[in-house]
């Protein structure tokens, strides 16, 4: 039977900013026990981070049959619409990975096909100033497609938030009053979940939980309910 797929993307056009990151947690929470959605992960950023983070614990760890619980592949950016049409309606969600410029042809072409993007923001000026950039051209290509009949949602997060420092007091405080579209959990700093790209636990499948997997299960709830919404 054919599956609603939603296409979405954690995107901006700074580095560093946590795409690769979350792009992954995510597709681990969504594709857990808890919650048991089919996922397709498209790596279409030229780095390959994924891909390659893959390869290395395959080769580097002697587990050359570890796959990730959802799927993964590589697609370059003149190839993401013939993928996107090959895989559509098998999977909940086909998450991007994007380049972090949306001058690369491609980038735009991608995020229109998106029905959900998600901006990550963490608590620096460099960061702020991006996301507005980002903000700007995604509303460009959400009244295309408004014109187009299509629909785009996007949503500002805050991303590596520490709430005790007075950089993300300021950051959720601008965000608040500023009238975008955005989560109002942050997403924490996370210091253990870095590593997942060395094991691909899922998240929400773990048997004992700290303040880390706590602060991921609050902020995952918002997701889900953004996913959910028209």
């Amino acid at each position: 039977m054919e599956k609603e797929t939603q296409i979405i993307s954690f995107y901006t056009q700074k580095g560093g900013s946590g795409k690769t990151t979350l792009t992954h947690m995510v597709s681990l929470a969504l594709t857990s026990g808890a919650v048991g959605k089919s996922v397709l992960v498209i790596d279409a950023d030229t780095q390959k981070s994924l891909v390659t983070a893959l390869e290395d614990i395959r080769q580097n760890k002697g587990k050359l049959d570890l796959n990730p619980p959802y799927d993964l592949k590589y697609c370059p950016l003149p190839q993401l619409s013939d993928c996107l049409r090959e895989n559509w309606g098998k999977y909940d969600f086909i998450i991007i990975d994007l380049p972090g410029t949306m001058d690369m042809e491609g980038v735009r072409t991608a995020l229109l096909a998106c029905d959900k993007v998600f901006v990550p923001i963490q608590p620096s000026q460099l960061d702020v100033n991006s996301a507005r950039d980002t903000i700007r051209k995604l509303e460009e290509i959400k009244e295309f497609k408004k014109s187009n009949d299509g629909n785009l949602s996007y949503y500002c997060l805050i991303n590596q938030a520490e709430g005790n420092k007075i950089s993300t007091k300021r950051l959720i405080e601008f965000i608040g009053a500023s009238g975008v579209p955005h989560l109002e959990t942050p997403m924490a700093r996370y210091e253990k979940f870095k590593y997942l790209l060395n094991d691909y636990e899922n998240i929400l499948d773990q048997k004992k939980w700290g303040s880390e997997e706590h602060a991921f299960s609050k902020f995952f709830d918002e997701v889900k309910i953004k996913l959910t919404e028209n």
